[in-house]
């Protein structure tokens, strides 16, 4: 049987395989991440891996091993968290260590308190190991249908309980006596090992929405206590909920919270009413379907400006350029269109009089020699720019909201943290009428997942206000989402 070798950073793993396994397989069977983001289908172009012995890099998905093969994967590190928390808040709880969760699709953050002082210990996120079975939850639910439900559940419990184990040791802690968790519906069922399978078909029911708590010995995580805090819908999770009660918007008569993650959320604050609505953004600001895209690790061009005739590049951890993640994506999009290199409907103008106009090379837009943007990404961006302001137009009208009544626009998470709202304005991400009524308010899932832990009284406001919330359906015919979308598509130059 022929042995392969992989190589990850300094680590050195040895399979031996059926003659024929296709690596991909290899690597989704043992959990190891090589960057592809369609869960193995063959369609994203992004598991690039090195073969020792060959010229260039291979896709995994493509690569059926025959003989012995040592294959080189690099080491995938996320960004730093993407805001500041707060070190203190009013707390009830008064002894142990406690752990607030923001469970993404993407990335997952964690943070450490000491719930006797009720102070920050520590924090940190990495990338979500689930997206070697895909970038989004449909892929992970797919996955979970054919039989990966307790692989799914077990990789991102392993990589938590990693972290916890870290702490335990580096803080000198017993142990941690409660873990506060926010996310979407289908990764909180995921983690309480319930099959999600229900959500990813019509009439999309999810088995819970309620607050739920489990024991560490029931799920395997590291801690007495774990509290699933309420979701709303099924495509409308505990991140929102979480993020209603720490974003701000509470105090405005009319406001909204948005969260551009793989999937696009939006809550509308209408004096003591609440509405939300879901729109499928694909998971182009996570920059998983963008052949170049990358999520937020380190190398990858999170800003892009233009000055005195010249790109220049911001990179996450001041790496080396490898890809481009969605606050990149969103600066040089703006940049084409503001230089005609991209005209209203989004094609490339190959007769601009721009300095740029030199850095096109037939459907490609090139950054450097091996990152560039294609006609297809231009495509899948616009798609997804468009399902975030349609469905912001939409919710308003579907809840009688003048767009100029809106007081304070709240745009949460890692991506509209990094977000230049300029840009966003410029190119339709949200409606202009917004400018100078949108605030970034960074992770207000984790945030509100601490505010729970430290104090419980809130785990109840938080479910009152998601029992509260009127799920809009988007697709209502009289509520014109079509109509707006296909608008919105355009680009105004």
């Amino acid at each position: 049987m022929p042995i392969v070798t992989v190589n990850i950073g300094n680590e050195t793993k040895t399979f031996s395989v059926v003659y024929g396994t296709r690596l991909m397989d290899l690597f989704i069977d043992h959990r190891i991440d090589t960057g592809g983001t369609c869960g193995g289908k063959g369609i994203c172009n992004k598991c690039l891996v090195g073969i020792v012995g060959a010229r260039n890099e291979t896709l995994a998905c493509h690569y059926y091993v025959t003989n012995d093969v040592t294959v080189s994967i690099k080491s995938r590190q996320s960004k730093p968290i993407y805001n500041s928390m707060p070190t203190v808040y009013e707390s009830t709880v008064t002894e142990g260590f406690g752990v607030a969760i923001d469970l993404g699709t993407t990335t997952i953050a964690l943070y450490l308190y000491d719930l006797k002082t009720n102070m920050l210990k520590d924090s940190c996120s990495f990338l979500n190991p689930q997206a070697i079975y895909g970038a989004d939850v449909i892929s992970r639910i797919d996955k979970c249908l054919s039989g990966f439900l307790l692989a799914e559940n077990e990789i991102v419990i392993q990589a938590i309980n990693q972290q916890i184990i870290q702490w335990l040791s580096v803080f000198s802690i017993t142990e941690i006596s409660r873990i506060v968790i926010a996310g979407n519906p289908t990764m909180l069922h995921i983690i309480a090992n319930v099959n999600p399978g229900t959500i990813g078909s019509a009439p999309y029911t999810p088995v819970f929405l309620e607050t739920k708590t489990l024991m560490g010995k029931e799920c395997g995580l590291l801690s007495e206590k774990i509290i699933l805090l309420p979701s709303i819908s099924a495509f409308i999770g505990a991140d929102l909920s979480a993020g209603m009660i720490s974003s701000g918007m509470l105090e405005a008569e009319t406001s909204l919270l948005i969260d551009m993650g793989t999937n696009g959320e939006i809550i509308l604050k209408k004096r003591d009413f609440y509405f939300g609505c879901s729109t499928a953004t694909g998971p182009a600001f996570e920059g998983a379907n963008i052949e170049k895209g990358l999520g937020g690790i380190k190398g990858a061009i999170a800003r892009v400006t233009f000055n005195t005739g010249k790109l220049a590049f911001e990179t996450i951890g001041n790496q080396p350029p490898i890809g481009i993640c969605g606050s990149g994506l969103v600066d040089l999009v703006a940049i084409l269109v503001s230089e005609g290199i991209i005209d209203e409907t989004g094609a490339f103008c190959h007769n601009s009089q721009s300095q740029l106009a030199n850095h096109l090379d037939a459907d490609r837009f090139m950054l450097l020699n091996d990152i560039y943007l294609t006609q297809k990404d231009v495509r899948q961006f616009q798609l997804a720019k468009s399902a975030i302001c349609a469905g912001i137009e939409t919710l308003l009208n579907a809840a009688n909201v003048d767009v100029d009544a809106v007081n304070k626009v709240f745009v949460a998470g890692g991506f509209g943290f990094y977000l230049n709202l300029d840009n966003a304005l410029k190119i339709g991400l949200l409606p202009k009428v917004f400018h100078g009524r949108i605030i970034s308010v960074g992770n207000t899932s984790g945030l509100g997942a601490a505010m729970c832990l430290l104090n419980p009284e809130k785990i109840k406001q938080v479910q009152e206000l998601a029992l509260k919330v009127q799920t809009i359906d988007l697709m209502t015919k009289e509520f014109g989402f079509t109509e707006r979308f296909i608008e919105n598509m355009m680009f105004s130059i």
